[in-house]
C-alpha cells in the first residue's frame, strides 16, 4: 500500500493528515492517517504546519505532511480562541 510506505518514512516529529472543510467557515476538522479526529484548526494555521513534501491523492483524499508538533499546538490556540 503507498500510503503505508510513506508513513513509514516518516520521522517522529511529522505525520500525514487530511482535512474536511467546515461549512460557512475558514476552519477545517483535522483527521489522522487512521481515521482519528485530531481537532479543528483554521485554514492559514493549518498551512503554517505543512512540511517540504508534497501532499498525495489516496482513497479519494489528499493527505499533507505536517509538523506533528506544530499542528497540535495550533490546534490548542483554535480551541482556546
Amino acid at each position: 500500500m503507498q500510503k503505508q510506505s510513506q508513513i513509514n518514512g516518516l520521522n517522529n516529529v511529522s505525520m500525514i493528515v487530511r482535512v474536511e472543510t467546515i461549512r460557512k467557515t475558514n476552519q477545517y476538522i483535522v483527521v489522522d492517517e487512521i481515521g482519528k479526529y485530531i481537532g479543528k484548526i483554521d485554514e492559514l494555521s493549518f498551512i503554517d504546519t505543512f512540511l517540504d513534501k508534497d501532499p498525495f491523492e489516496e482513497d479519494e483524499y489528499t493527505w499533507y505532511y505536517v509538523d506533528k508538533q506544530l499542528l497540535f499546538l495550533k490546534i490548542q490556540e483554535n480551541e482556546n480562541s
